[in-house]
């Protein structure tokens, strides 16, 4: 994004982005033509060729450019708006959303992951790192020995400088013991796992709405009784191993959590025993 002086008033210049022409191709995707726009637009925000609160090119140069109908970019867009990757402004265009983290949907992604998908810059503070014995109902939870060494971090979570979030972890140090001498405000917890061979893949979530006590509000600068989301989760490995419980308070208007819902086949079934119509 850039600004120019004409002088009298300071005006958005637009991004200047090569799509290539999808209508043109010879399609041998089962995929529609708009999931295949919104893809494409999709990939270009997560490159950071589209800034958050940068405006995007217009439609008719958008639709020139891709070769697709304005009616079939416009699905595209709105399919993004929907993921909250974009935003439409009356009479201005469709501008990238501004710095509001969130996992797409059935996604696992670390936090540093988040950030960099928008173009943003994330950092830690380290409040607590330290080894210690598991209690029972960790020892329970991640299938370890009661007693048994546990890693535990706790970090504020940073974007851009400003606290988003109080991110606590605990982790059977036996899962990669060289994590104690990791400096995990530079680097990502997830990715140091990855490179000595452990594979997060599953996390079991729940997310939930609390009110932030004034010690949490202190450390997050904001005002005691804020909302805040509390994100619990129970990550495995790629062997269904549990390597980690998580605890994570975000600020309430810094994230949002998106899923995925399917309807079971017999859940028609289910809620009308009887058959009768409804």
């Amino acid at each position: 994004m850039r600004w120019f002086d004409t002088g009298k008033v300071m005006c958005l210049s637009r991004p200047v982005v090569e799509f290539p022409p999808v209508g043109q191709q010879n399609r041998l995707s089962p995929q529609p033509l708009h999931v295949e726009v919104a893809a494409l637009i999709q990939a270009e925000i997560e490159r950071g060729m589209l800034r958050p609160g940068g405006l995007l090119p217009s439609e008719r140069v958008m639709s020139e450019r891709l070769i697709v109908s304005r009616a079939t970019l416009r699905k595209a867009l709105t399919t993004l708006a929907e993921r909250g990757l974009l935003s439409p402004s009356h009479g201005r265009g469709w501008f990238v959303t501004e710095s509001l983290l969130g996992e797409l949907p059935n996604s696992l992604q670390s936090f540093t992951e988040l950030a960099a998908a928008r173009g943003l810059r994330a950092s830690s503070r380290i409040e607590l790192s330290h080894v210690r014995e598991a209690s029972l109902d960790e020892s329970e939870e991640l299938e370890i020995a009661p007693g048994a060494s546990l890693y535990e971090l706790r970090r504020l979570r940073l974007i851009e400088k400003l606290p988003v979030a109080i991110d606590h972890a605990r982790l059977p140090l036996e899962v990669c013991p060289s994590l104690v001498g990791v400096d995990l405000e530079t680097q990502s917890l997830y990715r140091t796992l990855e490179r000595h061979g452990v594979q997060p893949s599953r996390c079991d979530y729940a997310v939930q709405a609390v009110a932030a006590e004034q010690t949490v509000a202190e450390r997050l600068n904001i005002a005691v009784g804020s909302p805040l989301l509390l994100a619990t989760g129970m990550t495995s490995d790629q062997n269904g191993r549990p390597i980690e419980l998580s605890h994570v308070l975000y600020i309430g208007d810094r994230y949002r959590f998106r899923a995925t819902l399917y309807r079971r086949q017999d859940a028609r079934r289910t809620s009308n025993p009887g058959g009768a119509r409804e």
